[in-house]
């Protein structure tokens, strides 16, 4: 036993194997060159994987031209400014988008809006009750703030202050120069609390100046008022803003406005800041015969031409509108 285990070590050590050999010797040189070409494929596919993969993954941080300039600022500012707790990321994207936005120069549509501002927005939109005095503004920069309507039963409705006033100062701070976006938050604030407006009234004077406290307080904004203009019998509705519950009530002032047997009916639609497209659309669909194409919403992102959805409950004839309103103010409901 012993003998056979020494025979069978002879034979491995002399190059015998159990296993099956190739017939082809093999060759040093040749398996060389194929580690070596291996390996290159190797590290050209991991380079090329890593290259891709961080491309991919920081795709929205390339940049070219003057883009280019915005990245490195915010990266020198990141990575130089002595002070590094006084950086705050989030009030430096904003303002820099900010920036961007007030750049186009087109304040009646353009505008940069925190998301505490669009917030308020929509709660107005909905119809939500709202903190403030109750104005609906528009100019700012290098027009003045402009004050263009009141909503009723508010705090700003009880005051001295009227439409067409301008808001020159808040709190003995003044505004001048200051976009709305920047006042807003001067005159808004908790319930209870008293806010001081420096007002001048250029339909008397452009230079002379008054104060007008108000105290703020909760109001819901009404969303459509009307009217009957005596000795003529024609009512006067006008909706304020499209929010969602617009085409609603449009519907009851028109039922109440039948129900008096006007003999016409006034869509009142001055300074109307704007509001969801869908509601100016079904405020249409009351005056419009159904399936009629009205001007195209160039606001949206996509080509949307917004027709009549129906044939509405307003009468056929008497009816006017007065309006400076451009459909461009309208927002699409998609992008809620």
């Amino acid at each position: 036993m012993q003998q056979n285990e020494n025979e069978q070590a002879q034979d491995y050590s002399s190059g015998w194997s159990p296993y099956p050999r190739s017939s082809t010797p093999a060759s040093g040189a040749g398996w060389g060159v194929a580690q070596v070409v291996l390996t290159a494929v190797l590290v050209a596919v991991a380079f090329s994987a890593g290259w891709f993969g961080n491309t991919y993954a920081n795709r929205a941080n390339v940049a070219s031209g003057d883009a280019r300039l915005v990245l490195q600022a915010w990266n020198d500012i990141d990575q130089y400014y002595v002070v590094t707790n006084s950086i705050d990321h989030k009030k430096m994207a904003y303002a820099a988008i900010k920036s961007m936005v007030d750049s186009l120069g087109d304040t009646g549509h353009s505008r940069f809006e925190t998301p505490e501002q669009l917030k308020a927005e929509e709660d107005q939109l909905r119809n939500a009750p709202t903190v403030g005095i109750g104005v609906y503004l528009s100019g700012g920069g290098k027009d003045p703030i402009r004050i263009d309507a009141i909503i009723p039963n508010s705090p700003a409705s009880k005051s001295a202050l009227k439409p067409g006033d301008w808001i020159v100062g808040v709190d003995g701070q003044d505004v001048t120069g200051k976009t709305i976006d920047q006042v807003r938050p001067l005159i808004t604030g908790t319930a209870g609390t008293a806010v001081k407006l420096t007002i001048v009234r250029p339909s008397q004077s452009k230079t002379a100046t008054f104060d007008v406290t108000i105290v703020r307080g909760t109001f819901t904004a009404q969303t459509v008022v009307s009217y009957i203009i005596p000795d003529l019998n024609i009512a006067d509705i006008q909706i304020l803003q499209f929010a969602s519950d617009a085409d609603s009530q449009l519907e009851q002032k028109l039922r109440d406005a039948q129900a008096h047997h006007v003999r016409g009916i006034i869509l009142d639609l001055r300074d109307d800041p704007g509001g969801y497209l869908d509601q100016a659309v079904a405020v249409a669909s009351e005056f419009v015969p159904a399936r009629r194409r009205s001007a195209p919403a160039r606001s949206c992102k996509s080509s949307c031409w917004p027709t009549a959805r129906r044939s509405g409950s307003a009468p056929r004839s008497g009816c006017c509108r007065t309006a400076n309103l451009s459909i461009t103010s309208a927002t699409c409901p998609t992008n809620r």
